[in-house]
């Protein structure tokens, strides 16, 4: 990598950690600029753009959380047990984060906000919906969930209790809030055998 690539990472990395404290929407060339201690011409001329500079923040949390929840988790034999490391990693991720899970707070911001940043938040959470999917089809040629299932409705399931407990946790900072994860796994799991 070059010092130029160097630099632009260690950017993108300071903004994806402003996007989890502080939402997507507030990290501009100037606010970044600030954060890095970089000057705001040197950090337009890497991005030229705030939307530019949202969605590469975007793709190096989707890069990140690739590695570091879904990849191991392939490492898991697949159903349930892969299930099961998928939710410990995500969880993991979700605390790695100052603020918590950045695509959880973006899909909040660009719900109603038309345009190039939206249209990345809505095909990324598309895409770990379908991995959430994938996870219960495999569940199923295992032989650990029923041969009957939903697979979209265990993606629904699956991704509204990790929300729930990102709220639980990160913002109402329930100390029980591991525990009530832990049992909602549970029950969810045993709903789909």
């Amino acid at each position: 990598m070059s010092k130029g690539d160097d630099t632009r990472q260690a950017i993108l990395q300071s903004g994806l950690e402003m996007a989890s404290r502080i939402g997507l929407e507030q990290v501009t060339i100037g606010s970044l600029a600030r954060q890095s201690g970089l000057s705001k011409s040197g950090l337009y001329a890497h991005f030229q753009a705030k939307e530019t500079l949202q969605i590469e923040i975007l793709q190096l949390a989707g890069q990140i959380f690739a590695a570091s929840v879904l990849v191991p988790a392939l490492r898991s034999a697949s159903g349930i047990a892969r299930i099961r490391r998928v939710v410990a990693n995500w969880r993991a991720w979700n605390e790695n984060l100052s603020g918590g899970c950045v695509f959880a707070s973006a899909c909040n911001e660009y719900r109603d906000r038309p345009g190039r940043v939206r249209d990345f938040v809505v095909a990324q959470q598309r895409e770990w919906l379908a991995s959430l999917q994938r996870l219960a089809q495999s569940a199923v040629e295992t032989g650990d969930f029923r041969s009957d299932i939903d697979s979209a409705q265990f993606a629904y399931d699956l991704y509204s209790s990790l929300l729930g407990f990102h709220l639980f946790r990160n913002m109402l900072d329930l100390p029980d809030a591991d525990q009530r994860q832990a049992r909602a796994l549970e029950q969810l799991l045993d709903n789909y055998r």
